[in-house]
Formats: structure tokens, sequence, C-alpha cells
């Protein structure tokens, strides 16, 4: 039996729903021990916040930012939740999805570490996703910074992973964008993306 086509994507939109509700929704990250690393008052964590309105921190070690997706590609939807993204493709696909960052201010020049917080649907094997961050002093002078290869080992669970290379930011890099693209199966959900300052 061939389903209506509302059909179809009433059931792909129920199933994606019981999927996030097994990998829970992230918290609002807004405290240290919520986050894989830790910065300084010099130097602090720069924490790249997926959804678009995060609460400040309190911490004066660490800066909070919120996201704002710029360009998506092969997705079905794009949905800011409270606390995380969801960037949605029906069954097994391949697609993007770009996070734009304005920085308040300009960030301490030097090596960061990059970590990751998010989940998708699919075997880990098959579901390695590229991470490219890109930098600089307006978005129409974005240079690359680093590309990886992430896995999360734990479908539909939040896990922070870290690179095992590291990027170089400038002292005008008041602009940042991180550009994602993998195969998954259903959905994408995105928490946050840290940049920790590496002591030199």
């Amino acid at each position: 039996m061939i389903m209506p086509r509302k059909t179809m994507q009433v059931r792909h939109v129920a199933v994606v729903a019981m999927a996030l509700l097994m990998g829970g929704v992230a918290r609002p990250i807004a405290a240290a021990d919520d986050l894989p690393a830790k910065g300084s008052t010099d130097k602090p964590l720069i924490v790249l916040e997926a959804e678009p309105d995060p609460p400040a921190s309190a911490d004066d070690t660490i800066q909070v930012h919120g996201g704002k997706v710029v360009a998506q590609e092969g997705t079905d939807y794009v949905k800011a939740r409270k606390s995380d993204v969801v960037a949605a493709h029906k069954g097994f696909g391949k697609w993007s999805v770009t996070f734009g960052y304005q920085l308040a201010a300009a960030p301490a020049a030097g090596s960061y570490d990059f970590h990751v917080r998010w989940h998708q649907g699919g075997d880990p094997e098959a579901t390695v996703q590229t991470f490219k961050v890109l930098a600089g002093p307006t978005v129409d002078k974005l240079e690359e910074r680093g590309t990886f290869k992430l896995k999360n080992s734990t479908p539909w669970k939040f896990q922070w992973v870290k690179a095992s290379k590291r990027v170089t930011l400038k002292a005008d890099d008041i602009v940042i964008q991180v550009q994602n693209a993998g195969s998954a199966h259903d959905a994408k959900v995105f928490d946050a993306f840290v940049l920790a300052p590496v002591k030199e």
C-alpha cells in the first residue's frame, strides 16, 4: 500500500520526535561543570551555542554566544529549540548546515581545542561528520581555520567530542562560522561548539 504524501510526512515527523525524546533535550550551557574544558579571565572559553538566545554566563572565564543558521543544504527543515537546533532529513542521507556567530569582543589570539556536542541517527561508522571552522574580521573575509572528521559513538544521545587538531584564532576574528556536513538518519541535533584556549 502506498501511503499519501501527507501521511508519510506526518510519520516522519513522529519518528523524529520520538528519536529526539530518546536523546533528550540539551540544557542551556551556563555553568563550567557542563563544559568539556576551562578558560581563564585572560583567555576565556568561547562557547558557541547552536540556539540563537542562550543564557549568559556569570563566569568571566566563559563567553557564551548565540548562533544563527546561515546556510543549509539537503535538509527537510531546521528548527531552533530552547537549547539546541534540529536539522532534519527524511530517512538516511547526507545534508549540511552552517552556524554563524558574531562575537561581542575579539578573542585572545592563539591556539584553541575544538569540541562539539551533538547527536544524530544512524550507525556511528556510517555517520562520521565533517566540521569546518572559519573565522575572520567580517563575513566576506572568512578564512578556514580547521576541518575535522568527528564521530558520535552514541546515536541519539548527546556527547562531547574533541577534535584531534587545533584551531588558530587571530585577534580580529570577531566573525566565526561552523559548517557541518555528513550522512545521518532522520536528524542531527546540535547543542554547542566550544573553542578552548590552549596554554602555550
